[in-house]
């Protein structure tokens, strides 16, 4: 209840105040309503309880008009302070003239034309000075029915006479109540309005004066040029930087001066004044200052910025030079001042936007010495032969052609082709016109510029990428070739690359699902299996089926091979456990380390691990291990062998005789048995030369204590050659093709094994 009378005599801000209404007119006629009717509820209920006892009962009635009237005056200043106004107004002349006509003793009556005396205050109070003048020249003519000073008639009748015996009392309780308390109170509220507004004015005033001093501080100080004009163009006020940024100071700019004189501009309207000029000052030093104006509402005049643009425009200039220097930059090559590889692909595009329709051919030169040239003479000799080469390249080339230095010693050739001729040709008659020797500028040196060429037919449709991947492409063949040869890719070599990336990717999203191991077993002469070795498959869902000749060097070039050996141990041992499982007689399969796991520091504790966790004794895996194996890192190869062999592994030679190994390498590894590559099989025993090289390898195998197993082994004449030189075990298609697991296992069953002294992969005695 406290809260809605605070609400109600505005001691707090309204939820929802009228637009622009003053607070202190809701809260002065608030103060009429509420203390009004509440002030007066005894005289109205004593003077209903009196009328109903005499039976006056309009009386009650009237008194109730009169309550809703001021409650709907009190409803209606919550929401809109003049309609509320407008209510009490209605409500004072509705009493005043009750009281002066239905009241029966005239000199009782005559007090009710007070309460309209103060209408004009209120009409003052809530709506101006024309309502309250009109309030009083309508009091005017109340006033003048009293000066006649006669009882009015009452113009419903005597019988609807308000006079009772305490009307005396209440009418001038009602007076007292309204004069003394309920107008001096919402006076009193728009005074206290005053003076507020009065201290708020003072601390305006205060306010404006420290705002001008801080105005001044800051025109002075604001780090801008600042001036300050009439509307003629005359220079009221000028702070120090605007002084500084003409050349003058602040008093010669004060005197009167006219921008004309200093800007070269003067203008009524603002937009006439702004933008950039070009300033000389007095001691004839250029400035570009921007002006911008802005006009000052309360007086007309304008505050004009200035703004030294000077600094900028240099900054600007040095950075288009700058801009065009990282342009420049960004397509050459900084030592040789030729076209870069970004350069080459724009150059690329532009022919292809262009439409061009003739054949272009796109050739890779590299120089093969260049790293000579830098270790014997030095790298700065070897930046100037790179010069030297690419202003010769560049003196022999048509207008047409580009020409850029895309690597180290690569450049690259963009040229158009004649209808009808072959990029070859071209690559070929461009590389006889070019120098072999170059004589380098300031050193007295000549030195010889051996060339590698690559070319390819230049697509102009296909990205720039695309085609400098083929040319590298045939630019790593030509590494292959003669010097001065060309080579060049044509289509089934470009398929060929092509695949070999399409692997590429494949094997590095490989995973076990498209890999399967098939075991083709090793026979003596009279076909009885003495063990297996393991060969892995892969079956690509797109490329179809992939050769090891394709894959496995592939792995081993992309460092994906060590999870191919993991894979096919892993796979080998379980098909032994497999095989236990199913009552076979269990021999041992091979399985074959690359060039790259032989030298793994790791080799060894895998393999170990990889056994003892399918409880697979080592004589029942064999290691065949390739002669390039064991030269790739002849140590670490040496000591991975003798640990495997310690742990009772059978160490094979695989492919021997295609290889480089010494006879001391041989005699230092721990070998039990060596495999002759099939290429020395497949022509016997025709061929003079490959039988001779097959005697001398098993001749050599008895000397080292070995084994021999003859791959590749397809008719019967190969058998009786091999073994009538004294051969020891066989594989090739005379006897098996590689088979599948369930198959391999079929021949288990129904093989007993070796006897105890057929073992042939056992470790021999050292």
């Amino acid at each position: 209840m406290l809260k809605k009378l605070a609400r109600l005599f505005l001691l707090h801000e309204p939820e929802a105040p009228e637009l622009g209404e003053p607070v202190w007119r809701q809260s002065a006629l608030r103060i009429i309503l509420i203390s009004g009717i509440c002030l007066e509820f005894l005289v109205a209920a004593h003077s209903s309880w009196q009328a109903i006892g005499l039976g006056l009962y309009h009386i009650p009635v009237i008194v109730t008009g009169f309550y809703l009237l001021l409650a709907a005056a009190i409803y209606a200043a919550l929401r809109n302070v003049r309609l509320g106004a407008g209510f009490l107004l209605l409500t004072i002349y509705a009493a005043s003239l009750h009281i002066l006509f239905f009241v029966d003793v005239f000199e009782i009556a005559k007090l009710g034309i007070i309460f309209a005396y103060s209408a004009p205050l209120v009409a003052r109070l809530f709506f101006g000075m024309r309502s309250a003048v009109l309030m009083m020249l309508l009091n005017t003519l109340l006033f003048a029915v009293l000066l006649r000073n006669e009882p009015l008639l009452n113009p419903l009748g005597p019988q609807y006479s308000i006079t009772l015996p305490e009307s005396h009392a209440y009418i001038q309780t009602l007076v007292f109540l309204f004069f003394n308390l309920c107008v001096p109170l919402a006076v009193f509220r728009a005074l206290q309005a005053l003076e507020f507004r009065g201290v708020q004015l003072a601390v305006s005033n205060q306010r404006l004066s420290r705002s001008n001093s801080v105005f001044r501080d800051m025109f002075d100080h604001s780090g801008m040029a600042l001036l300050i004009c009439g509307r003629g163009g005359h220079i009221i006020k000028a702070n120090t930087q605007a002084a500084q940024l003409l050349g003058v100071s602040s008093e010669q700019l004060e005197e009167g001066q006219n921008m004309q004189r200093y800007l070269g501009i003067w203008g009524r309207k603002p937009e006439e004044l702004g933008g950039e000029r070009q300033v000389r000052r007095p001691d004839g030093q250029l400035r570009w200052v921007t002006v911008q104006p802005r006009r000052l509402e309360h007086d007309g005049n304008f505050l004009v910025i200035l703004r030294d643009d000077t600094p900028l425009r240099e900054a600007k200039l040095a950075l288009a030079r700058s801009a065009a220097n990282a342009s420049y930059l960004e397509l050459h090559d900084t030592l040789t001042g030729l076209p870069n590889r970004q350069y080459l692909r724009q150059r690329f595009e532009e022919l292809g936007q262009a439409g061009e329709e003739r054949a272009w051919a796109l050739l890779n030169l590299r120089l093969t010495n260049l790293r000579a040239v830098n270790d014997r003479l030095g790298p700065a000799i070897g930046d100037a032969l790179l010069r030297a080469y690419g202003q010769a390249l560049a003196e022999h080339l048509p207008a047409d052609a580009f020409l850029a230095r895309t690597a180290g010693v690569t450049f690259a050739l963009l040229l158009p082709l004649e209808p009808g001729e072959a990029p070859e040709a071209r690559a070929r008659g461009l590389l006889q016109q070019l120098p072999r020797e170059l004589a380098l500028p300031d050193s007295g040196l000549a030195v010889p510029v051996p060339v590698a060429v690559g070319v390819t037919a230049a697509r102009l449709d296909e990205g720039a990428d695309e085609a400098l991947q083929r040319v590298q492409t045939a630019l790593e063949l030509a590494r292959n070739l003669p010097e001065g040869s060309v080579a060049v890719l044509d289509q089934e070599m470009e398929q060929r690359h092509h695949r070999q990336l399409d692997l590429e990717l494949a094997l590095r999203e490989l995973d076990d699902s498209g890999l399967e191991l098939v075991y083709q077993p090793k026979c003596l002469a009279d076909g009885k299996v003495l063990g297996f070795e393991a060969l892995l498959r892969w079956q690509h869902p797109r490329l179809g089926a992939v050769s090891p000749a394709e894959f496995i060097p592939l792995a081993e070039r992309t460092g994906l091979m060590h999870r191919l050996t993991d894979f096919v141990l892993e796979q080998v041992c379980r098909q032994l456990q497999r095989w236990q499982g199913e009552g076979c007689r269990l021999l041992p399969v091979a399985i074959n380390l690359s060039a790259l796991d032989i030298v793994r520091p790791d080799i060894v504790h895998r393999l170990g691990e990889t056994l003892a966790r399918h409880h697979i004794p080592p004589a029942l895996v064999e290691i065949e291990i390739t002669e390039t194996g064991l030269i790739r890192d002849e140590r670490l190869a040496v000591e991975n062998a003798q640990a495997l062999r310690e742990r009772g592994f059978a160490l094979l030679i695989d492919d021997f005789g295609t290889g480089y190994s010494s006879l001391s390498k041989l005699n230092e590894f721990p070998v039990s048995a060596i495999k002759i590559d099939r290429s020395f099989i497949a022509d016997l025993p025709g061929q003079e030369k490959k039988a001779l090289i097959v005697k001398s390898i098993l001749s050599l195998s008895r000397v080292l204590g070995c084994a021999t197993v003859a791959e590749g082994v397809e008719t019967r004449e190969q058998l009786d050659f091999l073994t009538a030189l004294g051969c020891t075990a066989y594989q090739g298609y005379y006897f098996h093709r590689p088979l599948p697991a369930t198959t391999a296992g079929g021949l288990l069953e129904r093989q007993p094994g070796p006897a105890p002294g057929e073992a042939l992969m056992s470790p021999q005695p050292a």
